[in-house]
């Protein structure tokens, strides 16, 4: 175990770290305005929040993947997942931002954002209930080459 192999371990949480930080000022800065609370300002702050938990998610899924070895398998593929179903959840608020500009009846806005939001909510079940394994088979791999090879 090397000093390289070491900072190959931590460098993606301590860039998302910075990330997540970074995001929190921007939070931080954008509240401090006053706003007007139009249609579009709540559905972008909904999506800067989701931009958030998805940060996090994808650090919490660094820190899952990292650990894999000390980690029960199901806590790892749930953590996995989650980040999963962030990033759609994610793109879901993203969309719901960028139509309210789109649709400006209210009633055709309505529906088109409920089948999308039906859609996202069924995927987002699949993701949760179908099973994995990809992460902990491409760490074997890993480990299967680090032993025969003695390098990463």
């Amino acid at each position: 175990y090397t000093l390289r192999n070491k900072v190959n371990f931590y460098m993606p949480i301590q860039v998302q770290c910075c990330g997540l930080l970074l995001t929190l000022i921007l939070m931080f800065l954008y509240k401090k305005q006053k706003t007007i609370k139009l249609r579009t300002e709540k559905a972008f702050m909904r999506a800067f929040v989701m931009t958030i938990i998805s940060v996090f998610a994808d650090i919490l899924s660094c820190v899952a993947i990292s650990f894999k070895d000390s980690l029960p398998v199901f806590l790892v593929n749930l953590v996995c997942k989650i980040y999963l179903v962030t990033l759609l959840g994610q793109s879901f608020f993203a969309l719901l931002y960028i139509c309210t500009d789109l649709y400006t009846d209210k009633d055709s806005y309505r529906r088109k954002m409920t089948r999308y939001g039906v859609f996202a909510l069924a995927t987002s079940v699949l993701i949760l209930i179908l099973p994995t394994g990809a992460v902990h088979r491409a760490g074997k791999s890993r480990q299967q080459y680090r032993q025969t090879d003695g390098t990463v």
